[in-house]
């Protein structure tokens, strides 16, 4: 796996872009979901986020078995959130 570059993948190719904002996609709202769980004692924003953790794993396995274009390495999530 190779290192994130700081602010994320730059240039990925459009099979590799969909994956990460897949990805990212996912995260925010696993993140969001907690947030409120936390902020109001929602127990069941708190089950969503759970279950919205499930949505990470096919986007992130893709990416880690997707070689960089230099072969130092595969793509891994950048976690960004936008």
């Amino acid at each position: 796996m190779a290192k994130v570059p700081h602010g994320g993948w730059t240039n990925p190719s459009e099979e590799v872009r969909t994956l990460l904002d897949e990805f990212n996609k996912a995260f925010k709202s696993v993140l969001d979901n907690l947030e409120l769980a936390w902020t109001n004692g929602d127990e069941s924003k708190l089950g969503q986020a759970i279950g919205l953790m499930f949505n990470l794993k096919e986007p992130a396995i893709k990416l880690m078995q997707t070689p960089l274009p230099d072969g130092s390495g595969n793509y891994v999530p950048d976690f960004l959130l936008y």
